[in-house]
């Protein structure tokens, strides 16, 4: 996870820092935010290699969260993988968080091994769909 940009979204100050903390441990680049609000400023100001949200928040939540992040442009990284944390753990609720469209479901409290499994399996398979697109035509000489 050396110098992959992370950015965490949780109202709770506690789990922000805890996340923060173990990520940074392992070498991520962490930015967090309590807020939709703020996670969308810090998003377009440095638009992070990874996104792990909170489903549960005031206001607009996780949800409205990754709906905004979805309606995005691919090149604003509207494509961000993203997973969802959440004290919700029904198997419906991961599938309500798949279908909105997070990439992972990881259940509260966070096991880091298992988050760091979700993260690994996330990026690997937009690694691999990343390896099946059409190269870019190159220019001529």
């Amino acid at each position: 996870m050396q110098g992959l940009a992370v950015l965490v979204v949780d109202d709770d100050p506690d789990t922000l820092q805890a996340l923060g903390e173990m990520l940074g441990q392992m070498g991520a680049a962490v930015e967090t935010a309590s807020t939709v609000r703020e996670a969308m400023v810090r998003f377009r100001a440095r638009r992070p290699a990874l996104l792990l949200s909170d489903l549960s928040m005031p206001d607009e939540g996780g949800y409205g969260l990754i709906g905004r992040i979805r309606a995005l442009d691919r090149s604003e990284g509207g494509d961000v993988p993203a997973l969802a944390l959440t004290a919700l753990a029904l198997e419906e609720d991961r599938r309500s968080a798949l279908r909105a469209g997070f990439d992972a479901h990881v259940a509260k409290p966070v096991v880091i091994h298992r988050l760091v499994g979700a993260i690994h399996n996330v990026l690997g398979q937009r690694a691999t769909l990343m390896d099946l697109e059409p190269a870019p035509p190159r220019d001529s000489p």
